[in-house]
């Protein structure tokens, strides 16, 4: 009942957005994949090492990105509470790299969503959070990282290869 209460909330965007509506779904879940799949990084990442695989591969951070209103908050809610029944944000000013990284240790698996990023805060703290990504511990937490179109030129030293 659960993942058709998601599967209705999806095509709800089909009635109440406008734009490209499509791939902002395919985009959506694309996100609700990762995340679903992100608490569980940390064991991919100790098992790729014994075999000889890239552990990198295996993401912690994501960044939804795009226009005010697009229901990107909404969606990290939803998504996080579906996962564990609460949900763990911080608003942009709280946000710096070493707090993340105190917070992602203390709350497990529970995704950290981080609403509203600045693009001051962004370029200030992501690149050297996800640079200082060499964790393998047994859990910490992904991060989701929510913010504006003003964010969408994300430089390549923090996107996935």
């Amino acid at each position: 009942p659960d993942a058709a209460l998601l599967a209705e909330y999806f095509e709800g965007f089909r009635q109440h957005f406008v734009g490209d509506v499509p791939a902002t779904l395919r985009g959506y879940w694309a996100f609700w994949a990762w995340l679903y799949a992100a608490p569980f990084a940390p064991f991919l990442r100790q098992a790729a090492v014994v075999e000889g695989i890239d552990p990198w591969i295996y993401p912690v951070h994501g960044l939804l990105y795009g226009k005010s209103s697009a229901g990107k908050t909404t969606l990290a809610r939803i998504l996080a509470r579906s996962m564990f029944g609460v949900e763990k944000m911080l608003s942009s000013r709280e946000f710096t790299a070493n707090r993340i990284l105190g917070l992602t240790r203390l709350a497990g698996a529970l995704p950290l969503i981080v609403d509203d990023l600045t693009r001051k805060r962004f370029d200030q703290y992501v690149p050297e959070m996800v640079r200082a990504d060499h964790d393998l511990g047994e859990a910490y937490a992904p991060v989701i990282l929510s913010t504006n179109r003003d964010v969408e030129a994300v430089s390549q030293d923090v996107t996935a290869p």
